[in-house]
């Protein structure tokens, strides 16, 4: 079914829950609302971000953080959180969601079994046709999905799936990449988070939407196809 109206595209949020709360206080209360992924680490209310997301209905796309909590080592008599498994990279800023679910209270099973139920269920992208023919379809991925796009039936092959889970959009000198090549081709529009920056990038047919939250930056939104940004200041 097309889409009718805007959709509201929130960058990584990495367990910063007052930030986010505050931004959503910006963004009308029927909006759709889709999450760019890393919903959890290095902020300290990972656990509080999942439970917001459960209760509103709210859609988040897998990012690699995500994927590494689905991968927690855990207590073979509790089933609680340990330290992480080293999958994709080296694993520092975990423990802050491993405390966010077992810190002050009794380890609640069933709840953590939830969010895991809940983030199993993160697509590698979304897919948004609309109702204005004249408006580009939508992709919301974790990082750069234009070059393996082959549809939105695409399925991506395991390097592919490596690269848009990681893949960073800041070259060498803190630029973005790939801002002057051509995707017109893709007839999409991609918008993405994973590389942070301080403001929104927007290009001919991407946008990075990830400005920093984790670095006590601001969180961001970007409302789809007005390219509105709505920006919240980092809130501790």
């Amino acid at each position: 079914m097309k889409h009718k109206g805007s959709v509201y595209i929130i960058g990584d949020v990495h367990g910063h829950l007052a930030t986010l709360i505050a931004l959503l206080n910006k963004i009308p209360a029927n909006a759709r609302i889709i999450f760019t992924g890393d919903l959890m680490d290095r902020g300290p209310e990972s656990k509080g971000v999942i439970e917001l997301l459960i209760e509103n209905g709210y859609e988040s796309i897998l990012g690699n953080h995500d994927y590494e909590f689905l991968h927690y080592r855990r207590d073979k008599k509790t089933g609680a959180p340990l330290i992480y498994m080293d999958l994709l990279h080296s694993g520092y800023s975990q423990m802050s969601t491993i405390n966010s679910y077992i810190r002050d209270v009794q380890f609640n099973l069933e709840e953590y079994e939830e969010h895991l139920d809940f983030v199993r269920k993160f697509p590698l992208f979304k897919y948004i046709e609309f109702e204005d023919e004249n408006v580009l379809p939508l992709v919301v991925s974790h990082s750069f999905i234009l070059p393996y796009w082959r549809g939105p039936d695409t399925l991506l092959q395991p390097i592919e799936i490596e690269r848009v889970l990681l893949r960073h959009m800041n070259n060498k000198s803190g630029n973005v990449k790939y801002i002057n090549d051509d995707f017109t081709h893709t007839g999409v529009f991609n918008v993405m988070g994973h590389s942070h920056f301080k403001e929104v990038v927007l290009a001919d047919n991407f946008a990075i939407v990830d400005t920093g939250a984790c670095y006590k930056n601001k969180l961001s939104a970007l409302k789809y196809p007005e390219m509105e940004i709505i920006s919240q200041d980092f809130k501790g």
